[in-house]
């Protein structure tokens, strides 16, 4: 390369003083690869709690809905319960 380096990047380096540049260019991009690396798995968590929460609200959702039919049932029937002892008070 005629008394030139090529870097990592593919840029040529004409200082070869300049060694401490190129290792704080390799730490930088090393620094780089491992915060990317920690954010893709942050990511992949990110990602199995929103899916254990959409599977959680699903089962509340399907509880609550459950409930509320049973709850519709009881007051149903405790009506017609208050309707017969209306009617049999009216009787005597």
């Amino acid at each position: 390369l005629n008394g030139k380096q090529m870097d990592f990047t593919g840029f040529t380096n004409t200082d070869r003083s300049d060694s401490n540049g190129l290792k704080q260019k390799i730490t930088d991009a090393e620094e780089i690869q491992k915060l990317s690396l920690a954010l893709e798995m942050e990511k992949e968590r990110n990602k199995a709690m929103e899916s254990a929460l959409k599977n959680e609200n699903s089962d509340l959702s399907n509880n609550y809905q459950k409930l509320l039919q049973q709850y519709k049932f009881l007051e149903t029937e405790l009506g017609k319960e208050r309707i017969a002892e209306q009617n049999a008070k009216n009787r005597t």
